[in-house]
C-alpha cells in the first residue's frame, strides 16, 4: 500500500516543537539515567604526521661516501556519522595519504690501476669507480580493483554510557600502494664502461600474484630493468577514547593518539592526533509529530462517511487526504492544498502481486542517510508487513480496490504504526512535555470504531 508524505505536512507544526520543555539548543536534554535514544550527529577527524631528516658524509682520505634520506608522511582521515548510541552510520569518510621516502648513498674511489696492454705498468686513473644508489618510495591509497569504498572501510561507534560519559572507537582499515624505483649506477673507470641497474615495483589488485618482468643484461656495458608487481597493504588509522558528555555535545581537540620517537638525530618521529565533535536532538518531539501524523491518517481511513460518499477510490484517497489535515490541525486545509505535493502518497516501500515486500532495503537506507529516529523506520517496515499479512490472508480482497477494503486495510496499519510510536514514547519522552495520555486515548477510540481489517 502507499504511505502518506509526513515529511511536507510536518512542517507546519514546526512551532509547537520547538516550544516542547527540554529541546533547547545545548541544554540538558536527557536523564542520564535513562537509555540515550538521542541522535548524535558529527564529525571525527584523525591525522597522523611525520617525517625524517638523515644525511651524513663518510668521506675519508679522498674516498668519497655520501647519504642523505628524506621522509615526510601526512595521512588524515575525516568521517562524518550520525545514529543513536552504538554503531553510527557512516554518511562520508575521506582518507588522504602521502608517504614519501627519497634517499641516495653515492662512493667513489680516489683511484684506480687499470691494466694496460703491452705494458707491465699499471696505469692510475683518478678519480676510481664509483657507484650511486637512489630510492625513491611513495605509499599513497589504493584505489583499484577489489577496495571498495572509503565509506565501508571506516567506522564510528559511540556509546553514551551511565553518569554522562561515553566512549567513542573511530577509524578506517585503508588499502595503500606502494610505488617504489630503486636505480643503481657503477662506473667502472678501467673498462670505460657504466652499468644502470633499475628495480621498479608498482601495486597490484589484492590477490594478484607477484609478477616481475626483466630486460637488458647485466654483463658489460647497459641497462638492466626489473619491473616487479607486489599486493597492496592495509594501512589502519584509528582512535579510542572515553570522555564527558557536556548537555547535547561532545567536543574534543588535539587527542593525543600516539606517537613515534627517533632515538638518533634525524630519525623518524612521527604524532597521531584526533579530534570530534557530535551534537545530539531530542527524538521524542519527532516522534510524536509522527505519532500524531498518523493516527490522523487511521481516523480518515475510519471515517465511516467518506466511505459511503467517495464516487470511487480516487476520490476516496482524495478525500481522507483532506479529511487527514483537519483531523491532524483542527482546521480545513486551504483551497490550494495538494497542488504542491501536499498530502501526497510516497511510494518507499509496497507490496508486490506475490504478497512480497519491496523497497524495503533502499527505505531503510534513506532512513540512515537522513539520520531519522530508527523507531519511525521500523514502526513504517511494521506497517508494510501488516498489509503483506492482509494480502497473505485474503489475496482477492487485498487486490480488490475496493473502498472498503481500503479503508480497512490502512486502518490496521496505521493503528499498529501509531502504536509502536507510542511504545517508543512512554518508555522514554515521560518528562519532556508531551500529552502522551491523550495521545493514548485517541489511539484507544481509533481502535474501538472496528473499522480495521476483517
Amino acid at each position: 500500500m502507499t504511505r502518506w508524505n509526513s515529511t511536507v505536512i510536518a512542517s507546519a507544526f514546526l512551532v509547537s516543537v520547538l516550544c516542547l520543555p527540554g529541546t533547547e539548543a545545548g541544554g540538558e536534554t536527557w536523564d542520564p539515567l535513562l537509555p540515550d535514544v538521542r541522535i548524535w550527529r558529527g564529525e571525527v577527524r584523525i591525522s597522523r604526521t611525520g617525517s625524517a631528516h638523515e644525511k651524513w658524509d663518510k668521506s675519508h682520505r679522498g674516498k668519497t661516501n655520501t647519504y642523505f634520506m628524506n621522509r615526510t608522511v601526512t595521512d588524515t582521515l575525516v568521517i562524518k556519522a550520525c545514529g543513536q548510541s552504538g554503531a553510527l552510520y557512516v554518511l562520508e569518510a575521506k582518507r588522504s595519504l602521502s608517504d614519501i621516502t627519497e634517499s641516495e648513498n653515492y662512493w667513489q674511489n680516489t683511484r684506480e690501476l687499470c691494466d694496460v696492454p703491452g705494458s707491465r705498468r699499471p696505469k692510475r686513473i683518478s678519480p676510481g669507480d664509483s657507484r650511486r644508489i637512489s630510492i625513491r618510495t611513495a605509499v599513497t591509497p589504493y584505489t583499484g580493483e577489489g577496495t571498495g569504498a572509503e565509506r565501508d572501510r571506516s567506522w564510528v561507534a559511540l556509546e553514551i554510557l551511565p553518569l554522562k560519559n561515553y566512549a567513542l572507537s573511530a577509524g578506517n582499515n585503508g588499502v595503500a600502494g606502494r610505488d617504489e624505483d630503486n636505480i643503481e649506477s657503477y662506473r667502472r673507470v678501467c673498462a670505460d664502461k657504466t652499468t644502470r641497474m633499475e628495480a621498479h615495483i608498482r601495486t597490484g589488485a589484492p590477490g594478484e600474484p607477484p609478477r616481475v618482468e626483466s630486460s637488458g643484461s647485466e654483463e658489460g656495458e647497459g641497462t638492466v630493468v626489473q619491473w616487479l608487481t607486489a599486493p597492496p597493504t592495509d594501512i589502519p588509522l584509528a582512535t579510542n577514547s572515553r570522555g564527558s558528555v557536556q548537555g547535547n555535545t561532545i567536543l574534543e581537540i588535539d587527542h593525543l593518539v600516539g606517537e613515534i620517537k627517533s632515538g638518533r638525530d634525524g630519525g623518524y618521529e612521527e604524532v597521531t592526533k584526533a579530534s570530534w565533535e557530535f551534537t545530539a536532538r531530542n527524538p521524542c518531539p519527532e516522534v510524536f509529530n509522527e505519532f500524531l501524523l498518523l493516527v490522523a491518517i487511521g481516523e480518515a481511513y475510519a471515517d465511516r462517511p467518506l466511505r459511503e460518499f467517495a464516487e470511487d477510490l480516487e476520490d476516496y484517497e482524495r478525500k481522507v487526504n483532506w479529511k487527514v489535515y483537519e483531523n491532524r490541525y483542527g482546521t480545513p486545509p486551504p483551497k490550494d492544498f495538494g497542488k504542491d505535493g501536499e498530502g501526497n502518497v510516497g511510494f518507499s516501500m509496497w507490496v508486490h502481486d506475490n504478497c512480497q515486500l519491496g523497497g524495503r532495503v533502499r527505505y531503510e537506507k534513506e532512513q540512515l542517510e537522513e539520520c531519522s529516529v530508527l523507531v519511525i523506520a521500523k514502526a513504517a517496515v511494521r506497517h508494510e508487513m501488516e498489509h503483506v499479512s492482509q494480502c497473505k490472508g485474503n489475496l482477492k480482497k487485498f487486490r480488490s480496490r475496493t473502498i472498503e477494503a481500503r479503508g480497512q486495510s490502512e486502518v490496521s496499519a496505521y493503528s499498529l504504526e501509531s502504536g509502536i510510536l507510542l511504545n517508543w514514547l512512554t518508555d522514554y519522552c515521560k518528562d519532556v512535555g508531551l500529552d502522551l495520555a491523550g495521545a493514548r486515548g485517541r489511539l484507544q477510540r481509533l481502535k474501538a470504531k472496528k473499522a480495521g481489517w476483517k
